[in-house]
């Protein structure tokens, strides 16, 4: 299992998977991962869910299993002290894609069947 150093997967690894003889591969960064499993070198990613989604669409042999329920990292993006207006600007844009329904829409769209046709 490929998997970068010191992110939440590699934790959340080392805490499931060691003792049931995964081998467990550390690279400093995801693409290292992903050159490892197309080398040969690691079997599968284990990544976030978005830069997992980014390979597994240009690799077409990759699948995501996006449910690990023990396992929660939330993302958030970070604006500059005394930038509020940007801040604004973003809260407001993820609130319409929320209320709108288009974060749904494109999860379901995207990732919830790996072998649907995503045209």
């Amino acid at each position: 299992m490929a998997l970068m150093e010191g992110s939440a997967q590699a934790d959340f690894a080392e805490r499931h998977f060691r003792d049931r003889g995964v081998n467990l591969v550390y690279y400093p960064g995801f693409t290292d991962g992903m050159i490892a499993v197309r080398q040969g070198r690691a079997d599968v990613p284990f990544a976030n869910l978005l830069m997992t989604f980014n390979d597994a669409f240009k690799e077409q042999h990759l699948k995501i299993c996006k449910e690990v329920d023990e396992l929660v990292a939330e993302t958030g993006y970070g604006i500059r002290k005394g930038n509020d207006g940007l801040k604004n600007e973003l809260d407001s844009f993820l609130d319409s894609l929320i209320t709108a329904g288009a974060l749904k829409e494109k999860e379901d769209r995207w990732l919830s069947d790996p072998d649907a046709d995503p045209l």
